[in-house]
């Protein structure tokens, strides 16, 4: 019997790791987990925390604020905050947090997440558009879209990623998503102020 059960758990795991959308799954699955806790206790009290660590829960705010997961809290942070402290050191530290945010993405998506969309877009036989980010002449428009959706409320990981196509320096888009991100946070810390 126990020999049976070793055998499907490890049927189960090959599957798994044979699946070729398992980070694009796992982005959906998080997306959804974050929905379903987003109106809890749990969530309530993490806010709070990190509302009350002043500066750093500034910083920590600006890395949750890029993801697709942590967005909408690091909205509700950065705008309580914004009415309790000064909102120039609040743009500042969140916007350096948001470097950190998108250089995790980097790091967890690259080769992953992206080679997971392009085999996608072959499936649906979007080759001209393959062939479009081999381009020199196109990539700085395709990095423009992906400043573009790093500034909106889009989730970072489609920006980070699509910039990323583009074969340009991690050092250059970092720093350009950082500028866009700045601008992203300016406006929530801005509404903030106004409301106050």
């Amino acid at each position: 019997m126990p020999k049976t059960k070793k055998r499907k758990k490890r049927t189960v795991r090959t599957h798994w790791q044979q699946f070729e959308y398992k980070h694009t799954t796992l982005l959906v699955a998080s997306v959804a987990i974050f929905i379903l806790l987003l109106d809890t206790a749990i969530m309530t009290s993490f806010l709070g925390a990190i509302e009350g660590l002043g500066t750093l829960g500034m910083f920590i705010a600006g890395v949750l604020y890029v993801s697709v997961f942590t967005a909408a809290a690091s909205v509700v942070i950065l705008y309580e905050m914004a009415q309790s402290f000064n909102p120039w050191l609040v743009i500042l530290l969140a916007s350096l947090g948001s470097v950190l945010g998108d250089f995790l993405i980097m790091v967890t998506f690259e080769n992953k997440f992206a080679t997971e969309l392009l085999r996608i877009l072959q499936k649906l036989r979007f080759e001209k558009v393959l062939g479009l980010f081999n381009r020199p002449k196109l990539r700085p428009l395709f990095l423009m879209i992906g400043l573009a959706i790093v500034g909106s409320p889009i989730p970072d990981e489609v920006g980070i990623t699509l910039m990323d196509l583009t074969h340009y320096s991690k050092f250059r888009i970092l720093s350009l998503a950082f500028i866009a991100n700045a601008f992203g946070i300016a406006a929530i810390v801005g509404v903030g102020v106004a409301v106050n």
